[in-house]
């Protein structure tokens, strides 16, 4: 296995892209990097569950914003932020509700996701951790 082999699958992400057929010639256009939850695989099923499920939408005030490291076991956070916020800031991790989706399961990453999801189960202090890490560290937003 050569040296590097690993460093480049931690680096796999989806590019898309449109191609039409205008005026006799073929165009290609790609979409801005971090406008789409294609841009990382990781986060695509947490961005299918949070948007299709309704007791995660919000007054058009809120957004979802997705996150992921290069280590995709750490898993995808999903932070819930004001509709006028651009970025997420580690600092939004205490503010605004946030839920982890690893292995297969959404939860509840601090207190303020737990509040307005009591159903969900909550996650470990170890997941709590991870989840900061990803805010901290994120290699893919969208």
């Amino acid at each position: 296995m050569p040296q590097n082999q690993g460093e480049l699958e931690g680096d796999q992400q989806f590019v898309t892209f449109q191609v039409s057929w205008q005026q006799g010639t073929w165009r290609v256009t790609f979409h801005p990097q971090g406008q789409s939850p294609f841009d990382d695989p990781n986060c695509i099923t947490t961005v299918s569950t949070v948007v299709q499920d309704p007791r995660f939408h919000r007054a058009d005030q809120f957004h979802w914003t997705f996150l992921s490291s290069t280590n995709r076991a750490q898993g995808c956070l999903a932070v819930m932020q004001s509709g006028n916020a651009v970025g997420v800031a580690p600092s939004s991790y205490f503010s605004q509700a946030a839920l982890l989706y690893r292995f297969g399961v959404l939860l509840t990453a601090n207190e303020i996701a737990f509040q307005q999801w009591p159903q969900l189960p909550q996650a470990t202090q170890d997941e709590q951790r991870l989840a900061q890490d990803i805010l901290n560290h994120p290699a893919f937003v969208s």
